[in-house]
């Protein structure tokens, strides 16, 4: 799928759930280092590790949610008619499916509710920040500490 098809599903989700006034959680997963696999391991195994990525969140999820590759390394779920609380209870699930799948690497994840009124492009926004935050939360935590 194109990341135009992608970006067509995403705002077909949020036009349906602002439409019904459903719930919806856009999650931003990103797989940390893929440039460092392609780099060591070849980009024949960057490319595994991203198919085993995308199976594992189909696996995880629900067959409804939607799951689309949005970057080169990125992935977008949506999940309608589940609040945050749910979702994050959906994703640490999945969490080790994708801690699995990945095999040593690591994955950063934002997750965002749909705010009434507020635009694809808007949540997808939250829920980037909300990625590159948790990214920020786990290198620094590998940081030494000068101890």
């Amino acid at each position: 799928m194109t990341r135009d098809a992608g970006d067509e599903q995403l705002r077909q989700a949020v036009d349906r759930a602002q439409r019904l006034q459903e719930p919806l959680v856009l999650a931003i997963l990103d797989v940390d280092n893929l440039k460092l696999v392609n780099d060591t391991q070849g980009h024949a195994r960057g490319d595994r590790l991203l198919h085993e990525v995308g199976a594992a969140l189909r696996q995880g999820l629900r067959s409804y949610d939607i799951v689309v590759r949005y970057g080169g390394d990125d992935f977008a779920c949506a999940l309608a008619g589940v609040g945050l609380s749910e979702a994050h209870a959906r994703f640490t699930d999945v969490s080790a499916l994708l801690t699995k799948a990945i095999d040593g690497a690591s994955f950063s994840a934002g997750l965002a509710q749909l705010q009434a009124g507020e635009t694809a492009e808007e949540l997808i926004a939250r829920a980037d920040t909300q990625m590159y935050a948790d990214r920020t939360i786990k290198r620094n935590a590998q940081l030494p500490t000068g101890n």
